[in-house]
């Protein structure tokens, strides 16, 4: 049974023609947002880690300087409760670590949905270099896990 366009009303079409192009642009418009969304929240977390870990790496530095590494666990337990920082590891030039962590974040979003932001965790490393010497490597461990339940 085929409807032909004359016997249906110009509201009738206009409607349809309207619901229609609704219906195609909705998925992309969503589509289009998230993924600024995600842009900039991957810009915001690199800026902020960046940041945190210059900053650490000082405080870090001046510490290890003087071998004070339980300072230095001080310093790295203030910092990660901290979103989006799950974890803290520095490790001397001699292989001696010192590691804080703070429990991850329980996931609230269905598996589907944070597959489709296609967020993991991420690990970021930083040389502690002060007057030209290394004194070792700081590392941060970044959950997106709050983002994922915001969105």
């Amino acid at each position: 049974m085929t409807v032909k366009l004359r016997n249906v009303s110009l509201l009738a079409r206009l409607l349809g023609a309207t619901g229609f192009i609704l219906l195609l642009m909705y998925p992309l418009a969503t589509s289009l947002f998230i993924t600024s969304e995600l842009r900039l929240y991957r810009d915001l977390v690199a800026d902020q880690a960046s940041a945190t870990l210059k900053a650490l790496t000082n405080s870090v530095g001046e510490q290890a300087v003087i071998g004070d590494y339980t300072t230095i666990e001080q310093v790295l337990k203030a910092r990660v409760d901290h979103k989006p920082f799950v974890a803290f590891t520095f490790t001397d030039p001699y292989g001696g670590k010192v590691r804080t962590r703070s429990d991850p974040p329980p996931l609230h979003s269905p598996a589907w949905f944070s597959r489709m932001l296609a967020l993991s965790d991420e690990s970021i490393e930083h040389d502690v270099v002060l007057g030209g010497v290394n004194y070792g490597k700081l590392q941060a461990r970044i959950s997106h896990t709050p983002f994922i339940n915001q969105a």
